[in-house]
């Protein structure tokens, strides 16, 4: 039995997973249910979600991020499924290119960011949720993309924290970090766009921001030590993800 949870299509690979696993029920016999956590937040509460995206294997299992037509095989063929922490050493370099508001016309431009594996029309799925997002809370962005030479060299994304399906503090003064890419071996194009998007939160009239990071893999965000360090404070644990081998800490900063 494999359980999909996915929180809209907030993470572009939420298309591409769906697309796999349609072609999978098609294939073989096998049962699939799929969970949208956009109107179920109880559900991400009851089994502890703090990803966009979570395959679970036999109720077992939890497999986060991207899936991919070969993985599910290995599965199928009972082959015990494991991954490599995502970790990221990094130098990090700060850099400081041209920022520009996150609008769902600019989809485009986080291709090579977060929509690289086999990931066709994911972007303009993303675009999509973005659009829902914004009509709902009347703004006109969800976050700030970092450029370098013309290049999309990463970004942060935002919602309002009433808006999340996991369990955080929750406020229409406080918003939640839902995605800080991307982690580089040796520049940090994070820290930029973050402050920027600090800065026009609180020019908004938000009074908290609140993400989740992990102790020393990259999954979720990037490391608690990098947060501490651009001034959110660790409220603690709150799941640790074994096949991801990441210790999940809430972190809040107050604007």
């Amino acid at each position: 039995m494999i359980d999909f949870y996915y929180w809209g299509t907030q993470c572009p690979y939420n298309y591409s997973n769906k697309k796999v696993l349609d072609q999978i029920r098609e294939e073989y016999n096998v049962e699939i249910n799929c969970y949208d956590l956009t109107k179920n937040h109880e559900i991400a509460e009851k089994l502890n979600l703090y990803s966009p995206t979570m395959t679970i294997f036999d109720n077992q299992l939890r497999w986060s991020g991207p899936i991919t037509h070969g993985l599910i095989l290995k599965y199928l063929n009972g082959e015990k499924l494991s991954r490599k922490p995502y970790i990221v050493e990094s130098e990090n370099k700060k850099v400081l290119g041209e920022l520009k508001l996150f609008k769902p016309d600019m989809h485009k431009d986080i291709v090579n960011l977060c929509c690289k594996r086999d990931c066709i029309d994911c972007s303009q799925e993303k675009s999509k949720w973005m659009e829902k997002i914004i009509n709902k809370y009347d703004v006109d962005h969800l976050g700030v993309l970092h450029y370098v030479n013309g290049e999309c060299v990463g970004g942060v994304e935002y919602v309002p924290s009433i808006e999340v399906p996991y369990k955080i503090p929750k406020s229409k003064k406080y918003a939640f970090l839902t995605c800080i890419y991307a982690s580089d071996p040796v520049y940090d194009y994070k820290s930029h766009p973050l402050s920027g998007l600090e800065e026009d939160l609180k020019k908004q009239g938000y009074t908290k921001v609140y993400a989740i990071v992990s102790e020393e893999v990259s999954f979720p965000n990037g490391t608690l030590d990098w947060f501490i360090n651009e001034g959110y404070n660790d409220l603690g644990l709150v799941y640790y993800e074994e096949n991801d081998n990441a210790n999940q800490h809430l972190i809040e900063k107050i604007l």
